[in-house]
């Protein structure tokens, strides 16, 4: 019996393998669709965020978000909720910031967004962090915030707010250029070279670090294994796709 991948699979481990080597060019949070921390690893700096405004803009891939009410404000310690309210009409997730007073272990809501804090960080660096949260998250319009810290002290704001794509962009060339962190596929992702220029990578590049795909479970396996697997330095372009402006490094 030949050990051979199935098709479905095979190009499913494609997609997760690039997804792997090109994560830190689409920083968006674990909990879900995108967000931000100050004091720590900056994770939307390419998802595409930003206020609406009378015309769609926004990174190109990304989304724009509208706020749908006025945004709410509390501070606790210990356990506590912030109540929202019945979500308005057209609202598809809430936005919100939380600020970590003191050091403790957060969690938002049942799925469980979590911030963790010592006191010696919550003292001496911001512990602001923010992002959305799904609907699901808001039960009978009430937003929890539970802590294993019973005195951590915490503020969070947040609004409910309707999100709408930005189309991908498309050079003189033909291809289309944007962030994939919306599940967006352009030629040219958004990425930050290593000496700060914010540009893009060819996902083609990206996928030539790879190798060709894995035609076994044990080829796939001994990928994953080597140390140097997916690794390297690949161009960083403007949007034109032709004038380099750095490099990006995977790995």
């Amino acid at each position: 019996m030949v050990d051979t991948l199935d098709p479905v699979f095979a190009a499913a481990l494609r997609k997760t393998l690039v997804e792997t080597a090109d994560a830190s060019t689409r920083p968006r949070p674990a909990w879900w669709r995108r967000g931000w921390i100050v004091g720590g690893v900056s994770l939307a700096l390419l998802a595409g965020a930003g206020a609406a405004t009378a015309g769609l803009v926004g990174t190109p891939g990304g989304e724009v978000s509208t706020d749908l009410g006025e945004a709410v404000t509390q501070t606790g310690v210990g356990d506590g909720s912030l109540y929202l309210g019945e979500a308005p009409q057209g609202a598809d997730a809430v936005e919100y910031t939380f600020e970590a007073l003191t050091g403790g272990s957060f969690a938002l809501g049942p799925g469980g967004t979590h911030f963790v804090y010592s006191d010696a960080e919550a003292a001496s660096v911001s512990t602001t962090g923010g992002g959305q949260l799904e609907l699901s998250d808001v039960v009978d319009g009430y937003l929890t915030i539970t802590t294993t810290t019973p005195d951590a002290a915490w503020s969070i704001t947040a609004a409910y707010v309707s999100n709408e794509p930005v189309p991908l962009a498309t050079n003189a060339r033909g291809e289309t250029y944007g962030t994939n962190a919306y599940d967006a596929d352009p030629d040219l992702i958004s990425a930050y070279a290593t000496n700060g220029k914010l540009g893009y990578i060819r996902r083609e590049d990206l996928q030539a670090l790879q190798g060709p795909l894995p035609t076994s479970p044990t080829g796939a396996a001994a990928q994953m294994e080597d140390p140097n697997y997916g690794t390297g330095d690949i161009p960083v372009y403007e949007s034109d796709g032709i004038t380099i402006i750095g490099q990006f490094h995977v790995g």
